[in-house]
């Protein structure tokens, strides 16, 4: 099975080699990802796995963006979230609740 390539291949440099039937994806010598080759125009082939663990990954590093801000802010902040962590509060982003009321 071909492991989803993107969460650890970003920024980095692949190499893609195509033939009149396949086309590869190469991360040094190891195939990432392989599909079969077509040549009808504007057509986007997409492996449902991949976009899948795309979507996990990004969702986990938006969940942890606004407890990394927060850290940064103060040296008390893993403090505390660790203190509301033991009291049962779940940890997530509250996107709403920090939107500045406008109107």
């Amino acid at each position: 099975m071909i492991t989803p390539f993107l969460t650890r291949t970003c920024k980095k440099p692949l190499t893609v080699l195509a033939d009149l039937a396949q086309l590869r994806i190469l991360d040094g010598v190891d195939v990432i990802a392989e599909h079969d080759r077509s040549f009808d125009k504007g057509q986007q082939v997409e492996d449902e796995t991949h976009i899948n663990a795309l979507w996990l990954a990004k969702t986990h590093a938006r969940l942890h963006r606004g407890q990394d801000r927060l850290n940064a802010a103060s040296d008390h902040v893993p403090a505390l979230l660790q203190q509301s962590i033991e009291r049962g509060h779940v940890l997530k982003n509250h996107r709403a609740a920090t939107q500045p009321v406008t109107g």
